[in-house]
């Protein structure tokens, strides 16, 4: 069964104030970022006027569709994470893609999670169906994800089910929790036995350092 591998550690916010219990995955000793990000908390805010919050995102997949863990959707998902994260400045903290969902946890400014979730979805959608149009089996893929008649208005097809599953995170201990329940989603939903045989997620990062295909920032550390 999914264990993870705990260690606990004393660690604060910037200048040392406000200590937290933390913890991390790794048996290797975690380098000490040189600042930590602030989000809010129920004791405090940042220093200037903007918030930076925890985000934990739920992608659902056009009509349940098995789509999102093949090789090509789920290399374009993490390359737009990579992109938007240069573009948005906000913190990933880890993910797991399953064949019909996808989840993640990022910090930003929280006035900018709905504009990092809609561009981020839209460019990823559009990517993969111009992607599928040029592919042989691309006819039968598209089929999947084409909207109903009485649906279409804009554009034909659909990636993803219309809104976001999301829940702001009010701790940095709740981000290891909703990581340890991320990382072992492909054990409960029996695709592999151990967390680190499933590729698409963050979990062998955290355990060994190996990379993951997207980059994982420690700042929450």
């Amino acid at each position: 069964m999914y264990e993870p591998r705990r260690r606990m550690v004393w660690c604060g916010w910037s200048g040392g104030r406000c200590p937290l219990l933390c913890y991390s995955w790794s048996r290797r000793p975690l380098p000490r970022p040189e600042h930590h990000l602030e989000f809010r908390t129920q004791q405090r805010t940042c220093r200037d006027s903007t918030v930076n919050v925890a985000c934990y995102v739920t992608a659902i997949a056009w009509n349940r569709q098995r789509l999102l863990a093949r090789p090509d959707v789920a290399r374009v998902i993490l390359e737009e994470v990579e992109f938007y994260r240069s573009k948005y400045k906000y913190c990933f903290c880890g993910f797991v893609i399953m064949p019909d969902h996808w989840h993640f946890v990022f910090i930003t400014d929280e006035e900018k999670i709905s504009p990092v979730l809609r561009d981020m979805k839209s460019m990823i959608a559009r990517l993969v169906v111009d992607k599928w149009k040029k592919t042989p089996d691309g006819t039968r893929l598209l089929e999947k994800i084409c909207l109903p008649v009485g649906e279409k208005r804009q554009h034909t097809y659909s990636l993803w089910q219309e809104g976001n599953w999301k829940t702001l995170i009010e701790q940095p201990s709740q981000i290891e929790r909703r990581l340890d329940y991320m990382h072992a989603n492909p054990i409960r939903a029996g695709l592999v036995e151990r967390a680190e045989d499933w590729k698409l997620s963050s979990y062998r990062w955290y355990e060994f350092r190996e990379p993951v295909g997207a980059t994982i920032d420690m700042d929450w550390f």
